[in-house]
């Protein structure tokens, strides 16, 4: 066992739940960035307060799209799906926020995929109306769910699966495009 490597697949399924603050410094080309990364459980959300504000120029706000079916680890009584989306609408309409890109990403889509061979979405989210194996269907409606408690468009909006390295590489790049052409902007570099 000595010997083994892991693979890039198997560090993509290893995961560690995020039970603080962390923060990353990353250097692409000239440009230096810092990635906070924030445990979603309601117990860490009342640390966040200081990291919002207009020095950011874009949040990746990712929620697990095939959680619809559960509930919170922290409070049995409430749908890890609702209360991403409760979530989800008070840091977009946050007044302090308003000039910041936000960048939605819908992960954990294989899970969704088989989750949907052997249960109905409707069960959970009474709203769903359409053919929930039809996956543009299904993506659509959860796309709007987010759409409609957004006071401002959601011009960035992936669905992913981690676990999917190519998948992912692409996302990365065009997710620093976005980073990177918010920073210039911040700075005056562009039109």
């Amino acid at each position: 066992m000595e010997k083994y490597k892991p693979s890039d697949q198997d560090i993509l399924c290893c995961r560690r739940v995020t039970k603080s603050i962390t923060e990353t410094k990353i250097v692409v080309g000239k440009q230096k960035l810092r990635i906070f990364d924030f445990g979603g459980q309601k117990h860490l959300r009342n640390f966040w307060a200081p990291y919002f504000d207009d020095k950011n120029n874009s949040i990746i706000f990712v929620t697990a799209i095939s959680s619809f079916d559960q509930k919170m680890e922290e409070d049995e009584e409430n749908n890890r799906f609702e209360d991403s989306l409760k979530l989800f609408e008070i840091l977009i309409n946050k007044d302090v926020l308003q000039k910041v890109e936000f960048i939605l990403f819908f992960n954990k889509m294989d899970l969704l995929i088989e989750k949907l061979k052997v249960k109905k979405i409707k069960d959970y989210i009474t709203d769903f109306e359409g053919d929930q194996n039809d996956l543009k269907v299904t993506k659509r409606f959860f796309r709007k769910k987010f759409e409609s408690v957004s006071q401002k468009p959601l011009k960035y909006v992936h669905f992913t699966s981690c676990t999917d390295s190519k998948l992912m590489k692409k996302i990365i790049k065009d997710v620093l495009e976005i980073i990177i052409s918010g920073c210039l902007d911040d700075i005056g570099l562009t039109e």
